[in-house]
């Protein structure tokens, strides 16, 4: 069994980049971030995980959509950023913090303004594949 889930791995491989960690620091947060955090920072969030033995044939086999998303004031930045991370992760094989990612498939970035505020939300989705033993 791994020493840690996939999400642990995820963020581990992207805080070991140092054009990321530049950016955001290790403000790097699994569904939101404390309420008054500074610019720029990031979210992950497990969207979904059809975790099912029959679709994968073995127990410990999972292919979770993990959506990251990088919030800033800076429109650009913002979107910088989402793809600097996109670019590290993107067609990834190989073990993140002992979990062994057999695919990895990330989606365009997109941008969208928070309604009533002046911040961005870049964000991307991506289709992980992996084994835990």
């Amino acid at each position: 069994m791994a020493s840690s889930s996939i999400e642990e791995g995820l963020k581990t491989y992207i805080l070991a980049d140092a054009n990321i960690t530049a950016e955001i620091g290790q403000r790097l947060y699994f569904v939101e971030a404390p309420q008054g955090e500074s610019y720029p920072y990031a979210t992950y969030r497990v969207i979904s995980d059809p975790h099912d033995p029959e679709s994968f044939g073995n127990v410990n086999t999972g292919q979770p959509r993990i959506q990251i998303s990088v919030w800033d004031k800076d429109r650009y930045n913002a979107q910088k950023i989402a793809q600097k991370i996109r670019n590290r992760i993107q067609h990834y094989q190989g073990t993140m913090d002992g979990v062994t990612v057999t695919f990895l498939q990330a989606t365009g970035t997109i941008v969208m303004k928070e309604p009533n505020q002046n911040i961005y939300h870049a964000l991307f989705d991506a289709l992980i594949q992996y084994n835990d033993v």
